[in-house]
């Protein structure tokens, strides 16, 4: 697990729009983390409902128990700081799996990074987090052929991230069907990003070689037309000059 301690903080991200229902009657860190762990239950069971708008609801409510100035972020000790990120580890992969099923990546993929930050070798944060990646990648696919631009370079490198992701995570846990089953399904978006490349160079030649000739024919009627002058004009006389 990575040093806690040396995470970036900023409470901010976590804090949502309503607080107004929430008890903030805590005399110790400990009572930060047991109030968000009422929430994080019932989190749990909208998840388990298949409500996962609400869930995700109930998640942001978990950071916001254990919401931390800086100045007390700073004095709780190591101590505290560590029993904080422990408890922020499974909202974030929760909420963020919330995120995912509501096919909101950009959000999803923010979680299991900041999952990541607290514990670099969770399984569950580089499996999900390789496969919101893997999901972006689609999204962009599906673009070709629409008015939609998508950027082919940047589809490319989330594929490579989610591939590194992924092979961590079968280092970590080498049996697992699901992370087996993603890099296969990353392989063949993969497979379909190389063809999108291959026609992508096909298209950029084509268009080469169009310039080019344009260019060829363009300076042929320049010199037709240098000739053609030049056959009109008179014969001039030789002078010499003594």
């Amino acid at each position: 697990m990575a040093e806690t301690d040396a995470i970036e903080w900023d409470p901010q991200k976590d804090e949502p729009a309503d607080l107004s229902e929430l008890d903030y009657d805590y005399t110790s860190v400990q009572d930060k983390i047991d109030a968000g762990l009422r929430e994080k239950e019932k989190g749990n069971r909208l998840f388990a409902q298949g409500k996962y708008e609400a869930a995700w609801k109930q998640y942001d409510r978990c950071f916001v128990h254990v919401f931390t100035s800086k100045e007390e972020w700073a004095a709780i000790g190591s101590e505290g700081r560590n029993a904080i990120n422990k408890f922020r580890l499974p909202c974030h992969l929760n909420r963020g799996l919330c995120r995912l099923k509501k096919d909101e990546l950009t959000d999803a993929l923010w979680d299991f990074t900041e999952a990541l930050r607290i514990e670099e070798n969770n399984a569950k944060g580089l499996f999900r987090r390789a496969t919101t990646l893997i999901r972006m990648v689609e999204a962009d696919m599906a673009k070709e052929g629409t008015d939609q631009l998508w950027d082919l370079d940047e589809a490319e490198k989330k594929a490579d991230d989610a591939k590194k992701d992924l092979h961590k995570a079968v280092r970590i846990v080498p049996g697992d069907l699901n992370v087996r089953n993603a890099l296969d399904e990353l392989k063949e978006v993969k497979k379909q990003l190389a063809e999108h490349r291959k026609r992508y160079r096909q298209q950029q030649k084509k268009l080469y070689y169009t310039f080019v000739s344009n260019l060829d024919r363009d300076n042929r009627k320049i010199t037709e037309t240098e000739e053609d002058l030049c056959k009109d004009m008179p014969n001039l006389e030789r002078v010499y000059i003594d």
